[in-house]
């Protein structure tokens, strides 16, 4: 992306924090004419366009982001969670999986991923998500009276 392309995708997200909408997808789409296969500005209309209530175009837009740039970590998170939102949540958990396999050291997105699953009665991939949310030692004395637990004595 040249130095053009990317201030102005920083104003389109500027836009888009700010719930000026039309504003972001104007920029978006812009950017899209003259790039019509950048992951950033993909995803972000993607997301926009979930945010309007468009959940078939709006997947259609992150799954062409990955589809440009497979290590895209933030995309495969708002593709699951739009597909989630759209009821497929089987469907979603394919993108959740690539999420987990990929990253697997990232805590906050384990614990993200585990709370969505197991919302969803996914219990087995709640557990193993959750699991790896934690590094290890977390049972120190200071976690666990942090959390209003005393420590275990052996």
């Amino acid at each position: 992306m040249d130095v053009t392309s990317n201030e102005r995708l920083k104003t389109g997200i500027r836009h888009h924090q700010a719930g000026r909408l039309a504003e972001a997808e104007q920029i978006y789409r812009e950017i899209l004419q003259l790039r019509p296969n950048d992951p950033e500005a993909l995803h972000l209309l993607g997301v926009l366009t979930g945010q309007r209530g468009k959940t078939d175009a709006a997947i259609e837009l992150v799954r062409r982001a990955i589809g440009v740039k497979p290590r895209f970590a933030e995309a495969y998170r708002n593709l699951g969670t739009l597909l989630s939102e759209k009821g497929g949540f089987n469907e979603a958990g394919a993108a959740f999986q690539t999420l987990l396999q990929e990253w697997p050291t990232d805590c906050p997105l384990h614990r993200e991923l585990g709370a969505k699953f197991a919302g969803n009665e996914y219990f087995q991939q709640a557990i193993s998500a959750f699991s790896k949310a934690a590094p290890r030692g977390w049972r120190s004395t200071r976690s666990t009276r942090a959390w209003g637990h005393r420590p275990m004595r052996w």
